[in-house]
């Protein structure tokens, strides 16, 4: 039988999407969106069917790292991994692997640090840095 990280890297490949979240063998939630709005949407409608759950995400930063430990995901695959979002997950005891570790993420124009990664340079609550998405999102979309 397949581990559930397993499919789910099979499943973002396949359907080339991504994040994907896989659980008892089941594909919980999906999308084709970039940034950490699937992720945040994962969090804030599906929270407590995340726990246990394998995750595979195309970039995971320290905010990204940040939602999924706090939402008790167990296990965790990033085509690109952070150094911070390592700390993270390490301190919260998730299993993670990497297809390539970066010191920070880049912002999409690539001229420097990602805006989210930045948002949660300071932050040690999940739900303060829940908030701080929130408005960095509703500030994108206007």
């Amino acid at each position: 039988m397949i581990s559930d990280i397993e499919l789910a890297k099979r499943l973002i490949d396949e359907r080339d999407s991504a994040i994907i979240i896989v659980k008892n063998g089941q594909l919980i939630f999906e999308s084709k969106e970039k940034g950490i709005k699937p992720l945040y949407t994962a969090f804030t409608t599906i929270r407590a069917e995340l726990a246990g759950a394998a995750l595979v995400d195309r970039v995971t930063g320290r905010a990204a790292a940040m939602l999924s430990t706090g939402a008790k995901i167990e296990a965790l695959h990033a085509k690109l991994l952070s150094e911070r979002a390592i700390e993270m997950l390490e301190a919260a005891g998730v299993a993670y692997s990497y297809d390539k570790l970066v010191p920070y993420i880049k912002n999409r124009t690539q001229t420097g640090s990602c805006p989210v990664e930045q948002l949660s340079a300071d932050v040690t609550d999940v739900q303060v840095l829940v908030e701080k998405i929130k408005g960095f999102l509703e500030a994108m979309s206007n």
